[in-house]
């Protein structure tokens, strides 16, 4: 019975030197198992499939729900930063071109200090970006988080449309049915 190294593998011997000095030639091993080692082996291979595959499901499925997480954080951050009347003009104003912080306020009547917190959440929501060129501070609109909102609200829009499909056509089965 050949010995087993840790895990219940079995070892597989060497060949021999008359088998090595032959170069290319047909090698004869001289590993066999025994019926006894069969279990062994395979029970081996198993553990070490289910290892591996544990292993992958549990970095994928971490990713998949941080992902999601970070998703959802990154979808109540825009529409935190759409949710105010002045950001979602200071975004308007944006669309003809990049502009000036001072630039951007002005409209506003608002305080300089309140612009830059309008600003700097529309900055986290990623919707815009800023450029510093010097002391000014350049504004420019990001379309990708835009996108990003009209697809999310695309998704609702065809919720929604169905839910209301339904409920129309329910009121039309009792009205036929009250007549």
């Amino acid at each position: 019975m050949l010995g087993t190294e840790p895990y219940g593998m079995p070892e597989v011997p060497e060949a021999s030197s008359a088998c090595r000095d032959e170069g290319p030639k047909k090698i004869e091993t001289k590993a066999s198992l025994t019926l006894e080692e069969v279990p062994n082996l395979l029970e081996f291979r198993s553990k070490i499939l289910v290892n591996h595959l544990i292993d992958y499901w549990s970095v994928s499925l971490y990713s998949y729900f941080m992902n999601a997480a970070l998703k959802e954080d990154q979808i109540d951050q825009l529409f935190y930063a759409l949710s105010d009347r002045t950001r979602r003009q200071m975004l308007k104003a944006l669309t003809g071109g990049a502009q000036i912080v001072s630039e951007l306020g002005s409209p506003f009547g608002i305080s300089k200090q309140a612009v830059s917190k309008h600003l700097q959440v529309l900055e986290e929501a990623e919707l815009i970006s800023k450029e510093k060129e010097g002391r000014i501070q350049r504004c420019s609109i990001n379309p990708e988080m835009l996108q990003m909102v009209e697809e999310i609200v695309a998704e609702y829009r065809q919720f929604w449309n169905q839910q209301l499909s339904a409920l129309d056509e329910y009121i039309e089965s009792t009205k036929k049915k009250e007549k």
